[in-house]
């Protein structure tokens, strides 16, 4: 699939794109009365996961602009979702993962501004996932 191949054989700018491609993709079906579309929706909730791995990866590396730019992409792309509380969860992982990048880099109140926001996503649908985690990494 070519989505695969952007994102494992040609790095961070091919991964965005392909990202950009299932956005288009996104807003193509809803001007066809599609976007609810089961299929669709699980898709979306695939790539924006899918990202957010890629993201950690990134970090890892040490290749924190990369990863920030990946995580907002999929952030845009977790807005398409129709779902509110899968879109909140999903919001809610990527701000969490924006944070780990900010905490990385020594951003301490970068670093708590996400982790704020994913909290307050996170109450609203009832889950902290690794959230505590996070704000323990940050010493908050």
């Amino acid at each position: 699939d070519v989505y695969k191949r952007q994102v494992h054989g040609e790095g961070r700018k091919k991964y965005i794109e392909a990202l950009s491609f299932v956005e288009k993709m996104v807003e193509s079906k809803q001007r066809q009365g599609l976007a609810k579309s089961k299929a669709l929706q699980t898709e979306i909730g695939y790539r924006v996961r899918a990202a957010n791995r890629q993201a950690a990866e990134l970090l890892a590396k040490g290749k924190h602009k990369h990863a920030i730019d990946l995580l907002r992409k999929a952030k845009s792309l977790a807005k398409k979702l129709h779902d509110n509380q899968e879109k909140m969860a999903l919001k809610s992982l990527v701000y969490n993962s924006i944070a780990c990048v900010y905490r990385e880099k020594l951003d301490i109140k970068l670093a708590q501004y996400y982790v704020e926001k994913a909290i307050s996503l996170a109450k609203l649908i009832e889950t902290t996932d690794n959230l505590s985690i996070t704000l323990s990494l940050i010493h908050i």
